[in-house]
C-alpha cells in the first residue's frame, strides 16, 4: 500500500467506527437528574459499619461477639460512644482510630442514621463487652 493512502485509510476506519459522528445525540442528557436523599453522605458513611457491628438482631444460633451490636442503639448513644473514641475517653483496638476520621457533624449525622428512636433520653455511652 502506498503510504499516501495512510491517511484517508484512517480517516474510512475511524468513519466506520463512529458512525453518529455529526449526528445528533440520540440520548441527550437529563434535564432533571435524579436527586439523592439529603443524608445519602450520611447513609453512605455508616454503611461501613455494619462490616462488623450487626444492624439487626442475630440470629439465635449465631454466638455472641465482643464487637457490640447497633441495633439496640439509640442515635444519642452511638454519638456520644463515638465521641468518647474519638477523645480517648473510651479503651479501643481499632474504634479509636476510626472515629478520629470523621468529623463531630460527620458523626451526628451518622448515628441520626443508625440510631433507634427511643423516649429514654440515655446519653451515656454503652458499657464496653
Amino acid at each position: 500500500m502506498h503510504p499516501t493512502l495512510y491517511p484517508a485509510l484512517l480517516l474510512v476506519v475511524c468513519l466506520a467506527l463512529q458512525p453518529s459522528l455529526g449526528a445528533a445525540n440520540p440520548n441527550p442528557p437529563n434535564p432533571n437528574p435524579p436527586q439523592q436523599p439529603a443524608n445519602w453522605l450520611a447513609q453512605t458513611q455508616a454503611a461501613t459499619c455494619a462490616n462488623c457491628h450487626r444492624s439487626s438482631a442475630a440470629p439465635k444460633s449465631e454466638q455472641p461477639s465482643a464487637i457490640a451490636p447497633l441495633y439496640s442503639l439509640s442515635a444519642q448513644q452511638i454519638e456520644a460512644a463515638m465521641l468518647a473514641f474519638k477523645n480517648g475517653q473510651r479503651p479501643a483496638t481499632v474504634m479509636h482510630q476510626l472515629a478520629k476520621g470523621y468529623s463531630d457533624a460527620d458523626i451526628a449525622r451518622i448515628s441520626q442514621v443508625l440510631g433507634q428512636p427511643t423516649s429514654v433520653n440515655n446519653t451515656q455511652p454503652p458499657s464496653a463487652p
